[in-house]
């Protein structure tokens, strides 16, 4: 173990810190739930106080579940954690701001909403996409981004077949959907291409927000 990158990069000494669901932190920026920009000022104060550490419960798509242990995918994060009012031309454009502030009344509840939250920023991020992904799906960043995630084309595939079935069980899927041939998995990717760069594409916003909190930690 004293051999281990981690030990060797936080030291072997005494640490402190704490353990954090991310869904209850919110700022008020937040759309109804604790978002990863969110983490900003939770690090800001942790070093304040001269804690080292926060642990994160797990923050993978969930899909409809509100668990964050089930879920769809051991690689992707999950959007309703996604800062919508951080995304780049968000607050510039007129109806995407006034989605931002509708679903900022969500923060006054005593409990989160995760259906009204989900569907609202489900809503937003297809405005989103379709006002600024579209171009963005086509640069060099973003192709990059999926030749280093190979699991991304994969899940967002699954997802898309998951919400045209209505979220049944994986298990319930006709046998031809849940062990494709490799020509039926090609018909699929040509046949959902929109969706599944949709998918992609929320993904991309994801990583590079959390990385950017990341760096803020480091």
């Amino acid at each position: 173990m004293q051999n281990s990158p981690l030990l060797q990069k936080i030291g072997l000494k005494e640490h402190n810190g704490i353990n954090v669901p991310l869904f209850s932190i919110y700022s008020k920026t937040s759309c109804g739930i604790g978002e990863f920009p969110d983490l900003i000022p939770l690090i800001s104060w942790c070093k304040e106080v001269s804690f080292d550490i926060i642990q994160l419960l797990p923050l993978n798509d969930t899909g409809l579940e509100t668990s964050p242990y089930s879920a769809i995918s051991a690689f992707a994060l999950n959007p309703i954690h996604l800062g919508l009012a951080e995304l780049p031309f968000a607050l510039s454009h007129k109806n995407l701001k006034l989605r931002i502030e509708k679903m900022q009344e969500l923060n006054q509840l005593k409990r989160c909403n995760y259906k009204a939250v989900r569907e609202l920023k489900d809503a937003f991020l297809n405005e989103y996409y379709a006002l600024y992904g579209k171009k963005k799906i086509e640069s060099e960043e973003f192709q990059s981004f999926k030749q280093e995630h190979p699991w991304l084309k994969p899940y967002a595939l699954y997802k898309t077949l998951r919400i045209t079935h209505d979220w049944k069980s994986f298990e319930d899927f006709p046998h031809n959907l849940k062990n494709p041939t490799i020509l039926i998995y090609q018909e699929l990717l040509i046949t959902y291409k929109d969706e599944i760069d949709f998918h992609c594409f929320v993904q991309y916003l994801c990583f590079n927000q959390f990385e950017g909190v990341k760096k803020f930690a480091n």
